[in-house]
C-alpha cells in the first residue's frame, strides 16, 4: 500500500503570497529573539551589547508566561534594579516583530513617560537595526499620548492620570509599569487597570495584562496585583546540601562587634562592610548553615525556579504540588536574585545595617525602603498603642526636670500656642537623637495674638538649661521651633523679630500634604498670604511645613519600641509628673482607607490634651534643623550644629 499524502493548504481564490501571510507563523521564544536581535547601548546599559539571558536567567520563565496563549494577566513584583524594565522593553519589541496586535503602556504620570522613552526606549530602538525597519528607520516617529506607527502594529504610551490617553483605543497587550504609583483614580472615571481591561474586550481571546512595580505598603496596587495572580517564589538550590529555598536577608550572617559598648548597633559602622577586607558578610543556607560565595550564589540563582504559592520542592528537585501555568500568573523578583556585579551580599548587609542604625535613632524610611527595593516586599504598618503606664519605665532616676543630665550635647526647644498661653517641650539630644525631656509645662502670656506677649517665652528661651554636674553652667538652646497654625501672622512676627536678635526661632506647621520627607521649607510673607498684604509688607521669612506623621513615629519609637537607653531612646526625668506622662501618649495611631489605599493617621484619645506631644514634635523638628544628626559620640561633628536657617537662601521647589 502507498501511504496517502498529506493534503495540502490552498485557500480558494488566494494567491500564494496571499496564502503565505494568512498561515500561522512560527514565533521563537522571547529569550532566544532578544538574545539574537535585542541590543543595549552603553547610555543605558552598564554591559552594553547584545541580551543575554546569563545576567537575567529570572526573566525567563517570565517572557515564557507572556508568549503563553493560555495566560492572560501576569503580575511582577520587583526589587529596584532587577531589569524590570528591560523586560516590558523586550515584550515591546518582541510583539512588533514576532506576534504583532495594538499595545499600550501605561505609567503613573506624563514626566516619567517622557523619561522612559528619551532615555530607554529611543536609545534601545536606534541600536537594533531590527527594531529601526520597523520604525521606517526614523526615531523621531516613536510618539507619546498617540499612536507611534510601525509597520507591524501601533504602539501607544500613556500615563494614569490622563482617562483621554487611555479611552477609545482597542489594545490587545497592556502593560502598567510602576502600578502602585498609579492615581487611585484616573479623572474620577475609574481606576485605571479597569480603565485599561475595558480597552482590551475585542480581544479577549488573545489579550494579555502585566502589571509591575515596586509595592510600597501592604493591599497597594502592586501588591494586589501580586496577590491576584498565584504567588510565585524563586526558589534556589544550595550547592553544598542540594535542598531548594528562597533566598531572604534574614540567611546573611553579618559579623557584630564583640564590643557593644557605646555602639548604635551590635554591626560595625555601615560602609565598613563594603570593603573586601571588612567584617565578615556571607549568605548561608538555612538547611545546611553552610556559607556561599558570591560565584555559588550566582550559580544557584541560574539554577532556580518559580513555584506558585503552595508547592515545595525536595532536595532531590521533585516539585509536590501544581506548579503548571494558570490564566493568572505573578512573580516576585527579590535584589539577592542579583547578578553579583549589580547588586552584592555586602552591599546589602551594608544597606541592613544603615537602615538598623537610622531605625534605631527614630528613622524608619531606609527599613521601609529597603524592604520594598530589595526584599520587593511590602511594608507592613501595624496600629502603634501608646499606654501611660509603659513610659514609666522610660523614667530616669539619674536626673530632674529642669537640669541637663550627663549625655546631652545639645538642647531644642518647641511650643505650641494656645488663646492666652503656651505649651512647652525642651529636649536634651546625643548621639543619633538620644533624647532626654528636660523641662515641660505651661506658660501664662495672655493674648497671643499680641507679639509682645510671647516675652516670657523669649526669657526661657534666652536662659537656657543648667546641667546637673555644675548647676552654674547652662547649656544655650540651639533652636526652637513653634507651631504657627493657630496664630499665624502672631507666631511668624514673632519668629521674625527674635531672628533680627540673633534667637534662632523657626514657625512651623503640620501638613498633610508632606508625606515624602520629614519637612519642606519655604518663602511666605510674615503677614498674610495674598499678594495685597505682601505688597504692604515686603518681609518675608522661611517657614517649615512639617510630615507630623513622621516626627510622631520617630517619637513613639523612642518612647515605645526603644527599650535599651541609648541612640533613639527618649529618658524621662524622676520627678516627670502625670500630666505629663498622659500627654506625650495622648494619640494613638490607627489604620484608615482612604481612596482605596490604607494610610496611618495618629488619633486624639478621647477626653486627652496633645499639646506636650505636639511641642515635642517641634522640639524634634529643632534638632533637624540644628543638624543633631550629624552630632557623633563626643559632641564631634561634621556638620555646623545650630547654623542659623531663616535668611539663608534655600531651595523652593522640590
Amino acid at each position: 500500500m502507498v501511504a496517502a499524502e498529506a493534503p495540502t493548504f490552498e485557500p480558494l481564490g488566494l494567491q500564494a503570497c496571499e496564502a503565505a501571510i494568512l498561515a500561522p507563523r512560527d514565533k521563537p521564544a522571547m529569550a532566544d529573539w532578544a538574545e539574537e536581535h535585542w541590543f543595549l547601548p552603553a547610555k543605558v546599559a552598564s554591559h552594553p551589547g547584545r541580551w543575554s539571558r546569563v545576567f537575567t536567567p529570572y526573566l525567563v520563565p517570565i517572557m515564557e508566561a507572556i508568549t503563553a496563549p493560555s495566560v492572560r494577566f501576569i503580575s511582577i513584583l520587583k526589587a529596584n534594579q532587577i531589569a524590570g524594565t528591560e523586560l516590558v522593553n523586550i515584550a515591546i519589541g518582541y510583539w512588533i516583530d514576532c506576534d504583532p496586535a495594538p499595545t499600550m503602556v501605561v505609567m503613573p504620570t506624563e514626566d516619567l513617560v517622557k523619561d522612559r522613552l528619551a532615555y530607554r526606549l529611543k536609545p534601545t530602538f536606534q541600536a537594533s537595526e531590527r527594531m529601526m525597519r520597523h520604525l521606517g528607520g526614523d526615531i523621531t516617529q516613536f510618539n507619546i499620548g498617540k499612536a507611534t506607527e510601525f509597520d507591524t502594529m501601533n504602539l501607544f504610551i500613556a500615563w494614569a492620570n490622563s482617562p483621554a490617553t487611555l479611552e477609545d483605543k482597542p489594545i490587545c497587550n497592556m502593560v502598567l509599569d510602576e502600578v502602585a504609583l498609579f492615581p487611585a483614580q484616573a479623572g474620577g472615571t475609574t481606576s485605571p487597570r479597569r480603565l485599561a481591561a475595558m480597552r482590551q474586550t475585542t480581544y479577549s481571546w488573545r489579550s494579555k495584562l502585566i502589571a509591575l512595580g515596586k509595592s510600597f505598603y501592604a493591599h497597594d496596587p502592586a501588591d494586589e496585583a501580586y496577590r491576584a495572580g498565584d504567588q510565585r517564589e524563586y526558589f534556589v538550590p544550595c550547592p553544598k546540601c542540594g535542598h531548594f529555598h528562597i533566598m531572604a536577608t534574614e540567611h546573611i550572617q553579618i559579623a557584630k562587634r564583640k564590643d557593644r559598648a557605646g555602639q548604635v548597633t551590635p554591626f560595625y559602622e555601615a560602609a565598613e562592610y563594603l570593603e573586601d577586607d571588612g567584617p565578615r558578610v556571607a549568605y548561608r543556607c538555612p538547611h545546611c548553615r553552610k556559607s556561599w560565595t558570591e560565584a555559588q550564589r550566582w550559580a544557584a540563582t541560574q539554577k532556580g525556579l518559580f513555584l506558585p504559592a503552595g508547592c515545595t520542592i525536595d532536595k532531590r528537585g521533585r516539585i509536590e504540588g501544581d506548579a503548571g501555568r494558570r490564566a493568572s500568573m505573578s512573580f516576585r523578583i527579590t535584589g539577592l536574585m542579583a547578578y553579583p556585579g549589580f547588586l552584592s551580599v555586602r552591599q546589602l548587609a551594608a544597606e541592613w545595617v544603615e537602615a538598623q542604625v537610622a531605625r534605631r535613632s527614630g528613622d524608619i524610611e531606609p527599613l521601609k525602603n529597603y524592604f520594598t527595593a530589595r526584599e520587593a516586599q511590602p511594608w507592613v504598618e501595624t496600629a502603634k498603642q501608646t499606654p501611660e503606664d509603659a513610659l514609666l519605665k522610660h523614667v530616669d532616676d539619674s536626673y530632674e526636670m529642669g537640669f541637663a543630665p550627663e549625655g546631652v550635647l545639645g538642647v531644642t526647644l518647641g511650643f505650641d500656642v494656645q488663646l492666652d498661653h503656651v505649651w512647652v517641650a525642651v529636649y536634651g539630644w546625643g548621639y543619633l537623637f538620644e533624647g532626654w525631656l528636660l523641662w515641660a509645662g505651661r506658660i501664662e502670656t495672655g493674648d497671643t495674638r499680641q507679639v509682645a506677649n510671647f516675652q516670657p517665652l523669649t526669657e526661657l528661651i534666652g536662659a537656657g538649661i543648667p546641667t546637673a554636674a555644675d548647676p552654674g553652667k547652662r547649656l544655650a538652646v540651639v533652636m526652637a521651633s513653634g507651631d504657627s497654625a493657630y496664630h499665624r501672622d502672631a507666631v511668624t512676627e514673632y519668629a521674625w523679630t527674635v531672628q533680627d536678635k540673633g534667637l534662632p526661632v523657626v514657625a512651623a506647621r503640620g501638613s498633610e500634604h508632606v508625606t515624602q520627607a520629614a519637612y519642606k521649607a519655604f518663602r511666605a510673607p510674615v503677614q498674610g498670604k495674598g499678594n495685597a498684604k505682601r505688597r504692604r509688607d515686603p518681609r518675608t521669612i522661611i517657614r517649615y511645613d512639617v510630615n507630623v506623621n513622621a516626627f510622631k513615629d520617630a517619637l513613639y519609637r523612642g518612647l515605645y519600641e526603644n527599650q535599651i537607653p541609648g541612640p533613639g531612646y527618649l529618658h524621662l526625668p524622676k520627678d516627670v509628673t502625670e500630666d505629663i506622662r498622659l500627654q506625650l501618649s495622648s494619640e494613638e495611631q490607627r489604620t484608615i482607607r482612604v481612596r482605596g489605599k490604607e494610610k496611618h493617621i495618629w488619633v486624639l484619645k478621647k477626653g486627652r490634651a496633645n499639646h506636650l506631644l505636639d511641642a515635642s514634635v517641634h522640639a524634634r523638628l529643632a534638632a533637624e534643623l540644628a543638624n543633631f544628626r550629624w552630632i557623633r559620640p563626643g559632641g564631634q561633628t561634621s556638620k555646623p550644629v545650630g547654623k542659623p536657617l531663616a535668611r539663608r537662601p534655600i531651595r523652593t521647589r522640590y
